[in-house]
């Protein structure tokens, strides 16, 4: 059973890939690759892409996270008394 935050990612996943699959500038790049909308290699391509962008999202927030431990680093009393 989902918790009502992850119903809600699972909706939002799905939002997001019909409105990739929709998508004219993907559709016309697909199919100028010879990927032909409404097949399975059309599906498959799209679900791809999506992990992609899953996948930049999820370096984004880990190279945020890394940049503050190191800004809060720097700025610590410790690194200042040893520069």
């Amino acid at each position: 059973m989902y918790t009502a935050e992850q119903y809600d990612e699972q909706i939002q996943h799905i939002n997001q890939l019909a409105a990739t699959a929709n998508n004219k500038n993907i559709r016309a790049t697909l199919e100028a690759k010879g990927i032909k909308y409404g097949t399975e290699r059309y599906a498959h391509a799209v679900a791809d892409l999506s992990n992609l962008y899953d996948q930049q999202k999820e370096n984004a927030e880990q190279r945020e996270s890394i940049d503050r431990s190191i800004n809060a680093e720097y700025s610590s009393n410790e690194f200042k008394k040893s520069v």
